[in-house]
């Protein structure tokens, strides 16, 4: 007679982890691509004190028991994970990892912080939004997110031309927090509140009177007038 408790065998859990590949930074740091993915997960555990054990590896990355010691055995001979662990049982994170993030804290402070052309600062807790910054900077280049934030700063001024509203900008923890509000497509909403302008200005003109007040949806009104 088949006993049920006897027979149980337990399933691995899912595996629910998604990582992002920065491979110009995966290069620069000399690592390969499963010793990239498992260096990464070990960084977000101990960085949310989340005990790091084979089974939440398991869970974050896939890999396998056999695949996670040989990565760890290559992440210490490379310098970025001390032999002996923490006194908390968590792997031991060198400096050297961390080193390559502290340019990261000069971009942010230089150049996405603060601009020159529009003459703002963001809003919100500065070093909140810098701890965000670098940790989007392991998986988005520079370049993306100085455009995107230019983008945002475009949308605001053109705001005040269209509708007369002068918006007051979000928070940067908030547009680069995990609603992702840096990757919605402001170029786009940029085009689109030109382009109804001049058709208003156009009405205008050709009726000499003034135009009737556009209809927006749910989404034009939450994007235009809520933070």
């Amino acid at each position: 007679m088949n006993d049920p408790i006897k027979n149980f065998k337990p399933k691995r859990p899912k595996v629910t982890g998604i990582t992002t590949i920065n491979h110009q930074l995966r290069v620069e740091m000399g690592l390969g691509c499963m010793e990239y993915v498992f260096m990464k997960a070990i960084s977000k555990m101990v960085g949310k004190k989340v005990p790091v054990t084979d089974m939440e590896l398991w869970k974050n990355t896939g890999l396998t028991r056999e695949e996670q010691n040989l990565c760890l055995e290559m992440l210490i001979r490379k310098g970025y994970i001390y032999p002996e662990a923490k006194k908390d049982g968590q792997p031991h994170i060198s400096t050297r990892y961390y080193d390559f993030f502290k340019s990261y804290e000069n971009e942010f402070e230089n150049e996405f912080w603060r601009d020159e052309k529009f003459q703002v600062c963001w809003r919100g807790s500065k070093q909140v939004a810098l701890k965000k910054y670098c940790e989007l900077r392991q998986d988005y280049k520079k370049d993306y997110l100085i455009q995107q934030r230019d983008y945002y700063f475009q949308y605001l001024e053109i705001l005040k031309k269209t509708q007369k509203f002068d918006r007051a900008k979000m928070e940067c923890t908030r547009f680069l927090g995990p609603q992702k509000d840096f990757e919605q497509d402001w170029k786009r909403y940029i085009e689109e509140e030109e382009n109804a302008y001049k058709q208003k200005q156009a009405a205008r003109r050709e009726t000499g009177v003034p135009a009737a007040a556009s209809v927006v949806t749910k989404a034009e009104r939450l994007r235009k007038y809520e933070d």
